[in-house]
């Protein structure tokens, strides 16, 4: 049975729901108003590794969320999160985490490969479900900071193939401007963004404009959001359901991790449960 109306959502609310918890402590050398990845934040699940060569990402990645079981026609929704953060005004991300790469140095100054295509991959770990809009519009691209590069501010562009098979480069987003502030420390990340209403479907590689001064290690990462919610009360546990979440479906093989826009110069910890209903 899928969701077809709000019966058949009750009724899998109600007999076939699943508690995921999670967990992750907090990570420093944030900026207000940036967003942070948690991927490497410590807890449960696992923490995730810092990838090396392009991969395609999935359920049996450390560091996702577990899914909860579906057979058939089921289908699998997140219902509600019951969610404790650790500052007013945080914003938490729940992504399906699509594919990554890392070992990008902040001292290399040509293009550095990055080889991260979507859709070279779509026929594989159900992506061609998993990226939502056959155009890749739903897709998110960063930069995402493993260890803290260097005091120098440098600007990045990618190389980048769009939905409709051109090429381009693209810079990223950074609260406005396209240089990025110096000593990027870990966890945060900066979003490509192509301004020509087309959409990215792989990344080929990044340039920096000059050497931040320090190796430091970042990547490329590419996630579909699947909810958002914000922190109203701090280190008080708070619920978001189904109708305030948008029931997001969550298809298999997906590789659910975690997110966060940053109100503070800490992520705090963000501590609570995914519940999952199917039917």
């Amino acid at each position: 049975m899928a969701f077809a109306d709000l019966g058949s959502l009750l009724a899998g609310m109600a007999s076939g729901a699943y508690r995921l918890p999670f967990n992750r402590n907090s990570i420093s050398s944030m900026i207000i108003g940036s967003e942070a990845s948690l991927w490497r934040g410590t807890g449960f699940p696992a923490q995730g590794a810092v990838p090396g060569a392009a991969a395609i990402c999935n359920a049996s990645t450390t560091g996702a969320l577990p899914l909860a079981p579906r057979t058939g026609a089921q289908e699998r929704i997140i219902s509600s999160v019951a969610f404790m953060g650790g500052a007013v005004g945080h914003t938490f991300l729940i992504e399906d985490r699509l594919g990554h790469m890392g070992g990008l140095s902040g001292t290399v100054t040509t293009a550095q490969t990055v080889a991260l295509d979507i859709h070279a991959n779509i026929a594989t770990n159900n992506l061609a479900a998993r990226i939502g809009a056959a155009d890749y519009s739903e897709i998110e691209w960063y930069l995402e900071w493993y260890t803290a590069t260097g005091s120098t501010a440098v600007t990045p562009t990618a190389s980048v193939t769009y939905n409709d098979g051109t090429t381009g480069t693209v810079n990223v987003w950074v609260l406005g401007a396209t240089a990025l502030p110096t000593s990027v420390a870990a966890a945060r990340r900066y979003k490509l963004a192509p301004t020509n209403g087309k959409y990215i479907r792989s990344v080929e590689s990044v340039t920096l404009s000059a050497t931040t001064g320090t190796a430091g290690s970042f990547g490329v990462t590419a996630v579909k959001r699947l909810t958002q919610m914000e922190t109203v009360v701090a280190s008080v546990l708070q619920v978001r359901d189904w109708s305030t979440l948008t029931a997001p479906r969550i298809v298999d093989n997906a590789c659910v991790t975690l997110g966060q826009v940053c109100n503070t110069v800490t992520t705090g910890v963000s501590q609570g449960a995914i519940v999952q209903a199917v039917a």
